[in-house]
Formats: structure tokens, C-alpha cells, sequence
């Protein structure tokens, strides 16, 4: 909704009037008037609903009046009376035009194909079986780590590894297609120790080769779309997936490319909701499939706390160590030879 009530009165008699003067009251009893309606237009046409716009004038207008001043408001006022059916039609045109030109909503199914269509298709995420990444891993005040991830498409769950290094000292979290291991040598701690039931079920999102939001079409997830959202000025699509085991994700996609954007990570840890958010960006493909090479994480009441993990190189299928993902220790499984992978990054491109 418009209202234009913005008006003034220049209390001078016609002998002292200034051309600034004359000016001043136009811009403001008439030209406001003119801007606000052609920024509400605007506005309607990107939105694609209705407006409604007021327009309030003097009745001076119409009768005139005798202080001073005064005999120059019926010309203001009578271009806002003019402008009431202007303003009206340029807002109906708009309505009318952007109802016309709306493409009609995309479903949840249709999105979610549009993304696995825009990531690079179903054949070449299929032909995916491992993915190696390198780069590096920022945490809060410049703290750098080089970053080694692997992940690998495995029939029984798909696995990953992260290692993170500093001054000789490595943090290795991974995922054995069954359960999650660590080892945190800053705490202390330079034995593998087995990562509890709910942090397990993390590692294992995070070691999807198709990532959360394309595995729902075989994990039996469900997927709502839950219609348009402001990103940094952009109207993108929201689908929200929420996994069997109550674990939910936010996504947004882009309106143009139809890849992930942000998303959001609402889960249970220990009986209290964590709730962690994820931007991405600067996508390259690999092995035919784009994936993000930035991904930055915080948690929401700590936006000054992100953590950036930043892939300088990446590549698919490239022979790995089944054994990388087992725990120091631990039986290691038999892997298949032809063993599928998933995606990268400790903060997880999920």
C-alpha cells in the first residue's frame, strides 16, 4: 500500500515568492507524488501481487483560500488530484502485467529436479563413485588449516573423511558408512574415540556424494516447498527437507540457476536442538557435477563466528584407501571395488 500525504505551504505573498521557493513546493505537494507512485509500480511488478495507493490532497484545490501562499496550492494539489487516476492505473497496469507475465509456481518435485538437472544430471552424479578435495579451513580470527576431505559412495552408506592440519597436529573427523569417529589431538586427545548416536548421524548427512536435498529422492525424506524468500535482494526458492529421523534442512535455491544458495540445519544433539546455517558459492564441476568450492558455517546466534572451508583443487573417482574411513583399531570392512563418493568440506556441504 502507497500514501502520498506530504504537503506544504510557502507563507509568502506573491511579491516575495522565489523561484526555490516555487520549486520546493513542487517537489514536495507534486513530484513525491510522481517518485513514490513509479517505486510502488515497481515494486508490484517484482512481487507479483496487488497494491493499493492513496493520494491526499487540500481541499484548496478546489476552493482556494486567501492567506498567503495559499493561491499557489490549487496548481500542487490539483496535479495530486490528477495524479489519484494516474497513480491508480500505473499500479493496476502493474498488477495486471505481472499476474499476466508470472510463470506459475514450481512444485516441490519440479524444483528439486530443476536442481539435480542445474548440479549436472542424474547419469553424472551416478558415475560419481569417489571425490577428493583439498584446500583449506578458516575458523573464527584467521585461523587457517589445510583441509583434506574424501568421501566415497558405498552401498551401505556413503563415507568421508576430513583431516584439518596445523604445526604438525591433525583433527580427523569421518564417517565408516556405519559410525562416526575423531580424533581432536587440541584436547588433549590423540586416540580415535567413537562420536555419539546423534553427532554419527551428522557425519553421515555430511558424507552424502548427492547431498541432503537430492538423496530425499530415494531416502524417503519429505519435501515441501514453502514458496519465495529474500536472499541479498534475490527472491529464491525455499524447499525444506525433513529426514525420517526428525532432522530438518532449509534450502535456497536461486531463481536462476537453481543451485543451493543457503540452507539451514536444524537437528537434535544430546536432547537439545542445534541449529547451524551454511552459505555456498563459487561452483565448479567435477566429474561433470558442480559443487560448491565456498562454504561458510555459524551458528545463528553467533553470526560473527563463521567458519569458511575453501577448495583450491578437486577430483572424482580418483582411487582411495577403504581403510581411511575406519576407526584406528577397528575391523575394517570390505569395500566394493567399485566404491561411490560424496561431497566435501568439514562444514559440510550438505
Amino acid at each position: 500500500m502507497l500514501a502520498n500525504d506530504a504537503g506544504i505551504v510557502t507563507p509568502k505573498p506573491l511579491s516575495e515568492f522565489k523561484d526555490a521557493d516555487w520549486i520546493r513546493q513542487l517537489d514536495v505537494n507534486l513530484n513525491s507524488v510522481t517518485y513514490g507512485t513509479q517505486r510502488a509500480v515497481a515494486l508490484v511488478r517484482k512481487i507479483g501481487k496487488g497494491g493499493l495507493t492513496f493520494n491526499i490532497s487540500s481541499v484548496v484545490r478546489i476552493s482556494g483560500a486567501r492567506q498567503n501562499g495559499s493561491q499557489y496550492q490549487p496548481v500542487s494539489n490539483g496535479g495530486v488530484s490528477m495524479g489519484f487516476r494516474l497513480a491508480g492505473l500505473a499500479l493496476l497496469f502493474a498488477t495486471t502485467a505481472s499476474h499476466l507475465n508470472a510463470a506459475p509456481e514450481l512444485t516441490a518435485a519440479e524444483l528439486v529436479a530443476k536442481n539435480l538437472s542445474a548440479r549436472g544430471g542424474a547419469t553424472a552424479l551416478a558415475a560419481i563413485r569417489t571425490l577428493d578435495f583439498n584446500g583449506k579451513f578458516i575458523a573464527p580470527g584467521d585461523f587457517q588449516l589445510t583441509y583434506h576431505g574424501t568421501r566415497a559412495r558405498n552401498p551401505g552408506g556413503d563415507r568421508m573423511r576430513d583431516d584439518l592440519t596445523v604445526q604438525g597436529l591433525t583433527i580427523v573427523q569421518a564417517f565408516d558408512g556405519r559410525l562416526a569417529w575423531k580424533i581432536n589431538p587440541f584436547q588433549g586427545r590423540k586416540d580415535a574415540e567413537r562420536m555419539s548416536a546423534d553427532e554419527s548421524r551428522a557425519q553421515a548427512d555430511a558424507s552424502l556424494i548427492d547431498g541432503v536435498l537430492l538423496a530425499s529422492l530415494h531416502d524417503g525424506s519429505n519435501v515441501r516447498y514453502l514458496g519465495r524468500e529474500d536472499f541479498d535482494g534475490t527472491e529464491a526458492y525455499k524447499l525444506q527437507v525433513r529426514q525420517k529421523d526428525g532432522d530438518q534442512y532449509d534450502y535456497l535455491l536461486d531463481p536462476d540457476t537453481f543451485l543451493e544458495i543457503r540452507s539451514t540445519e536444524t537437528r537434535q544433539v544430546r536432547g537439545a536442538q542445534t541449529v547451524t546455517d551454511y552459505e555456498y558459492g563459487d561452483y565448479e564441476k567435477v566429474g561433470g557435477v558442480y559443487f560448491p568450492m565456498a562454504i561458510d558455517s555459524w551458528q545463528p546466534a553467533h553470526p560473527d563466528q563463521r567458519v569458511r572451508t575453501l577448495i583450491a583443487s578437486a577430483a572424482a573417482n580418483s582411487p582411495l584407501d577403504p581403510s581411511s574411513f575406519a576407526q584406528p583399531g577397528a575391523p575394517v570392512a570390505t569395500v566394493p571395488a567399485a566404491m561411490p563418493t560424496s561431497t566435501p568440506t568439514p562444514t559440510s556441504a550438505r
